[in-house]
């Protein structure tokens, strides 16, 4: 499992980037996959682990990737 909290423009990870609220969010949560992506053409969707500022888990979600162009972006990453 790979851990990603850095921070990077929200435009260069999700198709559509979440509105302010919802990036601060993000901004202070860890996440971690939690098993293996599943392919289908252009789209991904891959099991998330999400800790909050403590490291505690909060929740595992579901999120959904498109390929645009030759990366990966996020079309949906919703929070426990």
């Amino acid at each position: 499992a790979e851990k990603c909290s850095a921070p990077a423009p929200a435009k260069e990870h999700f198709v559509t980037p979440p509105d302010k609220t919802a990036l601060k969010r993000y901004a202070v949560l860890t996440f971690e996959t939690a098993g293996r992506a599943s392919i289908d053409g252009n789209t991904a969707t891959v099991p998330v682990k999400v800790y909050d500022p403590q490291g505690k888990e909060t929740g595992q979600v579901e999120w959904k990737f498109v390929k645009t162009g030759e990366r990966w972006k996020l079309e949906s990453a919703p929070l426990p």
